[in-house]
């Protein structure tokens, strides 16, 4: 854990440091631009394996974890080109809601789908390995490599979205072609009594057909929230909010990062028995650790952003301020997500996850508040039903344990 947060840490340090050097090459407006191209991709990375690369972790056997990334590579590769031609498909309607350049832009989103995707596949081979720190290193290079880029490109002049864009996709490809160089292992080949790719798709079906659309439907609830935003509001609000959550998630990540990889082992590992007593400790671990500093993060946020971001980001120190509670609960309830894959209650989580996404999505689209109590009420809304998932996840887990027991 103390190693992926190293290198979590550093990706977030070095983007905590190179935000304001951002906010003042890029307005708000373009952010705002370049957060509808970052959430299209975002919905799509996240089943662009059709969640394959998540069963790297559990044959025993490791030719069958390289054929499952080969079957996770194939499925990205498929999943890259067809989001580029359905954005070509859908350049009208795209033109219409966003602008003839965020619509440009998306005819090439599914480069960032692969690059992304494929890496996170690869991290998976490494977490099997338990090389933590290839995937410390990785994590800071992409970050890194993003925000360096788009800072060259918009003092070279180019401060519009396409500066933001070519800067995120050098940064990307940077990041994968080195932890590709490193991964030769899991490209070696496998004697021919290894299961086919067929096989191990259909053995591990419920990934896609169960897992998938829950992580499919977590990310629209997400990056449709950030594609409601800028289309009811502008793209300015779509930027604001962005800068908002990218600051202010920073300590969630870092921390919710290390934990969910590591936490997702012991889990796989677990006798029944042990699975809720270490669930419950995690969960109240995670709200002692976290409630003194989101207490001072909610009266700090407003002024602090205001001064660090520039005056044209005043509003984003009021999303941050809003975002407290949403995020303290999260602290507690992302890396218990993956006691669903474990138990194979996949089922569970679909039935929830549908609902969490929604009734903030409803909120928003029904919205006749204003821009910040908006986001005021929408916070308040995804904590309470964080709190549900918790709630859900300790019944899951002793039920775990009993089922275990007899």
């Amino acid at each position: 854990m103390l190693t992926l947060v190293s290198g979590t840490a550093a990706a977030q340090i070095v983007g905590i440091l190179l935000q304001p050097v951002l906010s003042r090459l890029y307005s708000p407006e373009v952010t705002g631009q370049m957060v509808v191209y970052t959430a299209v991709a975002g919905i799509l990375i996240s089943v662009a394996a059709l969640r394959y690369d998540m069963t790297i972790m559990l044959p025993k056997n490791d030719d069958e974890a390289r054929q499952l990334k080969r079957l996770a590579t194939r499925s990205i590769i498929v999943t890259s080109l067809s989001a580029s031609v359905v954005a070509l498909i859908a350049f009208p309607f795209l033109r219409s809601r966003y602008g003839v350049t965020v619509a440009s832009c998306l005819l090439v989103v599914g480069v960032s789908i692969f690059l992304v995707a494929d890496s996170a596949a690869i991290q998976f081979w490494f977490n099997r390995k338990e090389n933590y720190r290839a995937i410390a290193i990785n994590r800071a290079q992409q970050t890194t490599g993003i925000l360096v880029s788009q800072i060259a490109l918009g003092f070279s002049g180019l401060r519009s979205v396409v500066g933001l864009l070519i800067g995120t996709i050098a940064g990307q490809l940077f990041a994968w072609a080195t932890i590709f160089h490193k991964s030769s292992q899991v490209r070696q080949p496998v004697p021919e009594n290894t299961p086919s790719l067929r096989k191990l798709a259909w053995r591990y079906r419920k990934m896609p057909l169960l897992n998938g659309p829950n992580v499919l439907v977590d990310a629209i609830r997400f990056n449709g929230i950030i594609l409601l935003l800028t289309m009811t509001f502008g793209s300015a609000m779509g930027g604001e909010f962005s800068k908002a959550w990218a600051l202010t998630e920073a300590p969630v990540a870092l921390i919710n990062g290390a934990i969910a990889q590591v936490f997702f082992q012991r889990l796989a590992n677990l006798e029944p028995g042990q699975m809720r007593p270490l669930v419950w400790e995690a969960i109240r671990r995670a709200f002692v650790i976290g409630f003194f500093p989101f207490l001072v993060l909610y009266f700090v946020s407003p002024p602090l952003l205001t001064w660090y971001l520039g005056a044209d980001w005043a509003n984003a120190g009021l999303y941050a301020q809003a975002l407290v509670p949403w995020l303290y609960v999260q602290l507690a309830s992302s890396p218990i997500s993956y006691i669903f894959v474990v138990t194979e209650k996949q089922q569970l989580m679909l039935g929830f996850a549908i609902f969490y996404a929604i009734v903030p999505l409803s909120f928003l689209w029904f919205t006749p508040y204003s821009n910040v109590v908006t986001i005021r009420i929408l916070a308040l809304i995804m904590a309470g039903m964080l709190l549900l998932m918790i709630a859900l996840s300790l019944r899951v887990s002793a039920a775990y344990d009993r089922e275990g027991a007899q």
